[in-house]
């Protein structure tokens, strides 16, 4: 039986829906719904499941009346800060992590989210929002199934550290973190790391590397497959090396998607596009190939962003690939 755990997953928006085999059952709309429509909508990923191998589906969000945000909930650190008539009293902010605290409260609960729906036979998938957000899906991953590999299909390898950031974004952090490498509170999000092996990591598509972050990775000897190695080589020999890489000694693949791996005349719709990208049609053999391998065991599909995009352009691509990559094919 298929069992698909779909998460919608930005800072401060999460929604899941439950694929088990028969029926439909309709989403309750989610505040941040309109973050990422068409893939929580009626138009996206739920009407197009009806098409496919996957037949039953149930929404999970955590935006039911009264809920809150995690850094909100009593309790909580900031929540405990605030007093009647009174401001909250306002963190120190460190310029190498901008907005950690409310990036480890969405990924703690994220995480816990993607470890209660990975149990046998379920596929968690997880749609956002930036890639800071893999911290909490792998490390709920883990935790649910053990050691896994990654492949990471992106322009950037999100490999720099609190030290080496150029900008203090922490989705340029999170590869590095799932390795062991950087500030202590991105490494032990989940209560545990390093959670992932880097001799198991394979970044496919990269094409906007910062110097410290080039050095790190050949310090960690985590394979990198560049846009210059994917022109050599061709897609389909980079993706089968990968897989190979993602699944020695390991018990599944967590593949993480961002949509800025895409060029961007084809996914304008996110936060930091880099020209010179895969094609539309070498995206959805990407997600073809790892789908014919039956490794994978989890999904990300991050950074789509409809205020950037054009005509729900990018969020629409994004739903096509997670089809693909849930097996749908041409013949």
């Amino acid at each position: 039986m298929s069992h698909t755990a779909i998460v919608g997953c930005c800072i401060a928006a999460m929604g899941m829906l439950i694929t088990k085999a028969r029926g439909v059952l309709r989403p309750q709309p989610a505040r941040k719904e309109r973050l990422f429509p068409p893939l929580l909508s009626r138009r996206g990923v739920i009407d197009r499941r009806r098409e496919e191998t996957l037949e039953h589906s149930s929404y999970w969000s955590p935006f039911r009346p009264g809920w809150q945000l995690p850094w909100d909930r009593p309790g909580s650190k900031r929540h405990s800060l605030r007093g009647p008539g009174h401001r909250a009293k306002q963190e120190t902010p460190n310029p190498h992590l901008k907005n950690l605290e409310p990036i480890l409260d969405v990924c703690e609960t994220l995480a816990a989210a993607v470890e209660r729906h990975s149990g046998p036979g379920d596929f968690p998938l997880v749609i956002g929002g930036d890639h800071s957000l893999t911290l909490g899906s792998v490390a709920g991953a883990v935790k649910a199934r053990g050691s896994v590999g990654v492949i990471w299909i992106d322009a950037h390898a999100d490999f720099n550290t609190d030290q080496t950031t150029p900008s203090g974004n922490i989705h340029g952090m999170p590869l590095a973190a799932l390795i062991g490498r950087g500030h202590e509170r991105l490494v032990g999000l989940g209560g545990f790391g390093p959670k992932v092996a880097p001799v198991n990591i394979a970044i496919v598509g990269s094409r906007d590397l910062d110097p410290d972050e080039r050095a790190l990775l050949r310090q960690a000897q985590v394979h990198v497959f560049t846009m210059k190695d994917i022109d050599r080589i061709g897609l389909p020999a980079a993706i089968t090396r990968a897989l190979e890489i993602a699944t020695t000694e390991t018990g599944g693949v967590h593949v993480s998607f961002d949509m800025d791996a895409v060029d961007p005349s084809e996914a304008p719709g996110v936060g930091t596009p880099v020209p010179g990208g895969i094609t539309y049609r070498e995206a959805h053999l990407a997600m073809e190939l790892i789908a014919d391998s039956g490794k994978m065991t989890s999904l990300d599909i991050t950074e789509v962003n409809p205020i950037l995009d054009h005509a729900n352009r990018t969020a629409r691509l994004a739903v096509e690939f997670i089809l693909s990559a849930l097996g749908k094919s041409i013949y």
